[in-house]
């Protein structure tokens, strides 16, 4: 027989939402999934966003960061093994974002990872006193 592909998704999706299917590999007796997305127009937008301004709302309380597709999530999870949408994963998140190799999923420019300056402040403090006064 070998293989047969089975659709996981019950209606029409558009192009930008994440399709999910299976393949059943009768000779090795196995099942491989398989997800597909078009980002084309996700990753458009977040280079729009990044160029538009720095992220920030008016008032300044609220930072837009980064659009991830449903597919990248989908990769992350199974190549490195945590949940980027985990609230507990928000800090290792913005890490990730941090890499030139992810860049393409921000929608605003710099640094968004916190551990980087506050391990370089904590490690450039000093908290020995001296005293520069006279004997």
């Amino acid at each position: 027989m070998g293989l047969v592909r089975y659709s996981l998704d019950d209606k029409p999706k558009s192009k930008s939402e994440m399709r999910t299917s299976y393949v059943y590999d009768d000779a090795d007796d196995r099942i491989i999934f398989d997800y597909q997305q078009d980002i084309g127009e996700i990753l458009a937008s977040n280079r729009e966003k990044q160029n538009l301004d720095d992220g920030y709302t008016k008032d300044r309380t609220m930072r837009r960061v980064a659009r991830i597709p449903m597919v990248v999530v989908e990769k992350i999870m199974r190549e490195q093994g945590w949940n980027p949408m985990d609230q507990n994963n928000s800090e290792r998140l913005l890490q990730l974002l941090d890499d030139p190799d992810y860049a393409y999923l921000k929608t605003s420019h710099g640094r968004h990872s916190h551990s980087t300056r506050r391990e370089y402040f904590r490690g450039s403090c000093s908290t020995k006193a001296v005293y520069l006064g006279d004997d």
